[in-house]
């Protein structure tokens, strides 16, 4: 039995090593969203708006970065085609870099000894999009809309994206090396043709239903693996892509829908409270006394924070007690 479980064990952490692509190809798409994010965030907050074309060309570019996201999503999966309506609608009228192909999945490449510069990729589209957001924020730097302090961290977040596709494709084109596969499944066959030989004595009839439970656990681990290996599929068990991708969609969909707005716009208003719940004064009122008075307010709201007001709950309670009364 102990070498049942010694067994068990190796393969188990050949599954975990298995989990681990799986797990970086998580993380990677997280990377993906925070760049996206990132530059979104970057583009319609910095970049200065003279009239309607600038609006266009911010809206343009980000549309790109979230095409970043549905190009990338596609290529992990062998689909080469500009075509895709998910993806289409996003591109515009950004220039290809090469022919559009038919559209048609290429086939899943069997023989083991291929290598990565020997298949022939039609089209290398979220490439070609970070080719175009490197133009943009070069166009931008250069006609003055674009503070050149902050094209370090625009460029930064377009360098994020290509080093996570450089990572996608690390995943994509390392499979488990065929020796070791065809290895881990005879040994598999030998020691499970072999295992009735080494119970039968000690468990007897009983050795029948632990040899099912047994085959059944050893090849639903190392199935399960096998599942695994490329997350960036269709099958129930990949990485739910088209849910990240949508969601990136919507959320900037939703952020560029209104015009960035001037924090003056926002701050001094009537329903800006700075000092709730220890001053009801709204930020006009308080803008409009004397700066030493604002600063004796600032300190008695701290100073009430850390005594009387401990805690949002006690405050809470607090304020009940004063309605009741």
């Amino acid at each position: 039995m102990s070498k049942l479980f010694n067994y068990y064990s190796k393969l188990k952490s050949f599954v975990l090593l298995l989990m681990c692509r799986y797990s970086e190809g998580r993380r990677l798409w997280t990377t993906v969203t925070t760049s996206i994010r990132q530059f979104t965030r970057l583009i319609w907050v910095s970049v200065k708006e003279n009239g309607a074309k600038d609006l266009v060309e911010k809206k343009s570019a980000v549309n790109l970065a979230v095409a970043f996201a549905f190009a990338t999503k596609h290529y992990l999966r062998r689909e080469f085609s500009y075509d895709y309506e998910d993806l289409k609608v996003l591109l515009g009228g950004a220039p290809k870099f090469s022919g559009s192909p038919s559209g048609k999945k290429m086939p899943e490449i069997k023989d083991h000894l291929v290598v990565a510069y020997d298949i022939n990729t039609p089209s290398n589209i979220p490439l070609e999009i970070a080719y175009h957001l490197s133009a943009y924020v070069k166009a931008v730097t250069a006609n003055g809309t674009l503070d050149s302090g902050m094209v370090l961290l625009v460029n930064g977040a377009v360098g994020s994206l290509t080093d996570t596709l450089g990572n996608f494709e690390k995943i994509l084109r390392t499979p488990i090396p065929l020796s070791y596969a065809a290895h881990l499944y005879h040994i598999l066959g030998i020691y499970l043709l072999s295992l009735p030989f080494q119970l039968v004595n000690t468990l007897e009839w009983y050795a029948i239903p632990c040899l099912a439970f047994t085959g059944f656990c050893l090849l639903g681990i190392l199935q399960i693996g096998w599942e695994i290996e490329n997350p960036f599929g269709y099958d129930d068990n990949d990485l739910p892509l088209d849910d990240y991708c949508w969601t990136i969609r919507h959320e900037v969909e939703q952020i560029t829908s209104t015009k960035f707005k001037e924090p003056e716009e926002w701050i001094m208003t009537m329903e800006n409270q700075p000092l709730v719940p220890y001053c009801k004064e709204n930020a006009i009122d308080l803008s409009n006394t004397t700066l030493e008075d604002l600063l004796n307010k600032l300190k008695e709201a701290g100073a009430l924070s850390m005594t009387k007001h401990k805690t949002r709950k006690e405050w809470e309670r607090e304020q009940k007690k004063k309605k009741k009364i």
